[in-house]
């Protein structure tokens, strides 16, 4: 569950973060893209923010989706690239290097009729993850669809301590391992100057600076009177949820 954390220091090696997803949901990774892809309409025009490998695009674009998808990582977009070619889904799909504060310069208003965050939101900073959902409300269509696939507090309060307890040392490692692996040296002397001076430094930041990522609560806390939640999918004890949201119509 908490484990999700700790698959964000490993998105720069896509091979393994695939892996680890897989082994760490008990499979039930797929079952989430399966529900992802279900809730979209076939022919639709989506948007995949934060797709990682790929792996739901293939199967949007057996329903007849035409998606445009963008990642961060530049690792993970060769490889969702290198997929789509395999798959031969290119005619349906697009793959840009691209964070989700740019929607705002990339995209028209009501251009897509979904728009699918895939554990996003959870990286953001409040004020970002506002942004992030108006320029959402832009894009869509009127009555259009936003899917949410991300890490949030479990419901209940023994399941948030057990949630809490697992997660703090997984997020330490994965924040160690995003500090580290730039560090690597044969030099004794600068391990030595590693061991002694960065790693105290990495741990003071650690507990004082903003997390890599930080579980989303109740959604009525953070979206926007613009849309409404449909439904509601459990994951892993409620540890992961996938929300379908619908834009409201105001007018």
């Amino acid at each position: 569950m908490s484990t999700i954390v700790l698959m964000k220091a490993f998105e720069s090696v896509p091979g393994r973060y695939d892996l680890g997803m897989r082994l760490i949901t008990f499979g039930e990774i797929a079952e989430l893209r399966r529900q992802i892809t279900a809730a979209i309409p076939p022919n639709s025009r989506v948007l995949d923010i934060g797709c990682g490998t790929g792996d739901l695009l293939s199967l949007l674009a057996g329903r007849g989706v035409r998606v445009t998808a963008i990642d961060k990582s530049p690792e993970m977009v060769i490889t969702a690239r290198a997929r789509a070619a395999a798959e031969g889904i290119l005619d349906s799909v697009s793959i840009d290097q691209n964070t989700a504060m740019e929607v705002d310069r990339l995209y028209k208003d009501a251009e897509f009729d979904a728009v699918v965050l895939s554990l996003v939101m959870s990286e953001l900073t409040p004020e970002e993850r506002s942004w992030v959902l108006n320029q959402c409300a832009r894009i869509l269509k009127p009555s259009g669809l936003l899917l949410v696939a991300d890490e949030f507090w479990p419901r209940s309060f023994l399941k948030r301590v057990i949630f809490s307890v697992i997660r703090f040392p997984l997020h330490l490692i994965a924040y160690l391992y995003t500090q580290i692996k730039g560090l690597v040296t044969t030099n004794v002397w600068w391990k030595i100057y590693y061991s002694i001076v960065e790693l105290p430094l990495m741990l003071l930041s650690f507990v004082v600076g903003e997390p890599l990522t930080a579980p989303l609560g109740n959604p009525q806390t953070f979206l926007p009177e613009t849309f409404r939640v449909v439904s509601t999918r459990d994951f892993w004890g409620g540890a992961v949820r996938l929300l379908k949201i619908q834009k409201a119509d105001l007018g």
